[in-house]
């Protein structure tokens, strides 16, 4: 098989010397020709009456078939013509000729069929150029095989055949077989049978391979045992956080119940307690009328007081539900300013509103949100005490539309800002408020997909921030 191999491949280098020896000895011999007409053209353009006619009928029969010889002067009209006949317009090599005063060489023809080599010989009288002379020559000599590079072509095919075979025999041996192993081993191997030991004869690289393969499949086994291990350890403690945070969860909601409850029971409690004492007295006898009307007023006071805080709780755990709409902020803030406005509270206060021009409308449910402000704006009139500022401010903070109240008081505590928004805690003095305001105003802010927040300004007094999202968001 080697020798065969040997054989063809230097049978084809030699064809293909030979080959490309001969092309060059036939370009050589038209060199030649075209020299030696040219100055057989230049003699007889010497004479009184030239026949150029006569000296290109006498190389005629060299011309190849479909070649051309032709001689032109340099108006490019036809002196003398022997075989073929000019192009309608000058080409590269007659301009080359009558005017630059060179010999051109042009080869055509495709490189895997038959070649012709075109030549221009400018044909000069002295230094004065007279014509331009064209002849061509098959450069490729005629043969089974056409063209050089179609025996380039046959040699290449008839090599590669026989390498091929070769080759695909050694491949299929070295190579297709271990690589099959292989395959086979690891389908083995992912279908979850480690443990398996793999041996291929081949290649020091497939070799390699099939011991990493081994090795892994070994290293899958005891992993799978330890895996095993860790995963019944991980389900026990799994188990058991679950039931830790079942605990946390019961704890967390024993917590709000109690501080609720708490909250419930000193809010109501009070009132209650002292619509008990003046019932107490009444039940006694008095013989004063006057006496006997305060007390029952103070009586409804704190019933009304009772009433107040049980309907506050339940709008807080069952907020009503009401239809969402699409409401302009200007529209919104100028409504609650107007609702306060005339109040007694308010009669001593500056309002203003300050809106960021072209702000998005929101999509909120109007009331709900309404009492959220009037709230806001209550609440800072009764920090101020009768006396100071209130504005209402709104700007776009990215895709939220954020509503401002801001006052000039006193602000909160420090100490008092994480609790704001808890229920029944309240930083006015015992009895002026039920605490639930912002808790209600934090769960309202929540249903219109919106946030609550608050704090101190630098320049002194409050401010708190209902953020909604704009109806473009």
């Amino acid at each position: 098989m080697v020798t065969l191999l040997a054989m063809v491949l230097s049978a084809g280098v030699v064809g293909l010397y030979f080959k490309v020896a001969e092309a060059e000895r036939r370009t050589d011999l038209a060199v030649q020709t075209a020299q030696s007409l040219g100055i057989q053209l230049e003699a007889e353009a010497g004479s009184q009456a030239p026949d150029f006619a006569r000296i290109l009928r006498a190389y005629a029969t060299r011309v190849p078939e479909n070649g051309s010889l032709w001689f032109v002067d340099t108006n490019y009209q036809i002196l003398a013509r022997a075989v073929g006949s000019p192009p309608k317009s000058m080409d590269a090599g007659v301009r080359g000729a009558l005017f630059s005063k060179r010999q051109e060489m042009e080869t055509t023809g495709s490189r895997f069929g038959r070649r012709t080599l075109l030549l221009t010989e400018p044909v000069m009288r002295g230094s004065v150029v007279v014509g331009a002379l064209r002849y061509s020559s098959t450069i490729d000599a005629k043969g089974p095989f056409g063209g050089q590079w179609k025996v380039l072509v046959l040699y290449v095919f008839c090599s590669s055949a026989v390498i091929a075979g070769f080759g695909f025999l050694l491949f299929r041996r070295r190579l297709v077989q271990p690589i099959l192993a292989l395959q086979q081993a690891t389908g083995i191997i992912a279908g979850g049978e480690f443990g398996k030991t793999v041996d291929v004869d081949g290649p020091r690289e497939l070799m390699e391979l099939s011991q990493a393969l081994t090795t892994m499949s070994v290293a899958l086994e005891a992993f799978r045992t330890q895996s095993q291990e860790q995963v019944a350890s991980l389900e026990e403690a799994n188990l058991a956080l679950l039931s830790t945070q079942e605990d946390l969860v019961k704890s967390e909601k024993l917590a709000t119940v109690g501080r609720l409850a708490a909250g419930i029971a000193h809010e109501v409690g009070n009132p209650l307690a002292a619509v008990v004492g003046y019932v107490d007295l009444l039940s006694q006898g008095l013989s004063d009328a006057v006496l006997e009307k305060e007390i029952l007023n103070r009586c409804g006071a704190e019933l009304e007081r009772i009433q107040r805080i049980i309907a506050d709780l339940l709008e807080y755990a069952r907020p009503p539900d009401l239809p969402f709409e699409s409401v302009p902020v200007k529209d919104l803030l100028e409504t609650a300013i107007s609702r306060v406005r005339l109040m007694p509270a308010f009669q001593g206060l500056s309002l203003n509103v300050s809106i960021q021009t072209e702000l998005p409308n929101v999509l909120i449910q109007k009331e709900k949100v309404n009492q959220v402000l009037l709230n806001l704006l209550i609440n800072a009139s009764d920090a101020l005490g009768g006396e100071g500022s209130i504005q209402l401010e709104a700007d776009l903070q990215g895709e939220w539309v954020a509503l401002y109240c801001l006052d000039d008081g006193p602000g909160f505590e420090p100490t008092s800002l994480d609790q704001l928004f808890d229920p029944f805690f309240t930083a006015k003095p015992p009895g002026a408020g039920t605490g639930l305001g912002l808790a209600i105003s934090l769960r309202i802010a929540q249903t219109q997909s919106g946030k609550l927040e608050a704090g101190n300004r630098k320049e002194g007094g409050a401010w708190v921030c209902l953020k909604l999202p704009s109806e473009t968001a």
